[in-house]
């Protein structure tokens, strides 16, 4: 099946199936300062089912409201950020993975400043790609154990 393409709206056999309009699930993205926002809403509205966090700046902005994150997601950045030092990033991806039930996935670009300058299709095609994989079930979080009483 032909799905389209998000940046051109033509169609293509890969390509980020968001822009079906019949979608049924919704999701949150945002970048840099973005990110934090998208992840406030995140915590507001349970009907969000994902996220992707593009450069999200923890050295700068406190994300300990994440606790417990509510969706699994994508956390994305680029391994030479001067803005958010991907130490920073790791941390609160770190911090993330405890929590059960969830999972987050990380994806470094080596090379990538915090702008992706000269890098925007790789950083596409790894968000189409998690999008992807994210509604065709292949990333599914381990169920968290059943409590016995």
């Amino acid at each position: 099946m032909a799905r389209a393409n998000c940046r051109t709206r033509q169609p293509r056999s890969t390509g980020c199936r968001a822009c079906i309009p019949i979608s049924k699930t919704c999701w949150v993205a945002g970048y840099s300062f973005g990110s934090w926002i998208g992840m406030q809403l995140l915590m507001r509205r349970p009907e969000i089912e994902g996220f992707m966090s593009i450069s999200p700046q923890p050295n700068i902005y406190d994300f300990s409201f994440l606790a417990p994150c509510p969706s699994s997601g994508l956390i994305i950045h680029g391994d030479a950020d001067k803005v958010s030092p991907p130490r920073d990033v790791n941390g609160l991806v770190e911090k993330l993975k405890t929590q059960k039930g969830i999972l987050v996935t990380q994806k470094t670009l080596p090379g990538a400043n915090h702008f992706f300058s000269g890098k925007n299709e790789e950083l596409l095609g790894e968000c189409e790609d998690y999008l992807d994989r994210r509604l065709d079930g292949e990333l599914v979080p381990e169920p968290a154990p059943k409590r016995i009483r």
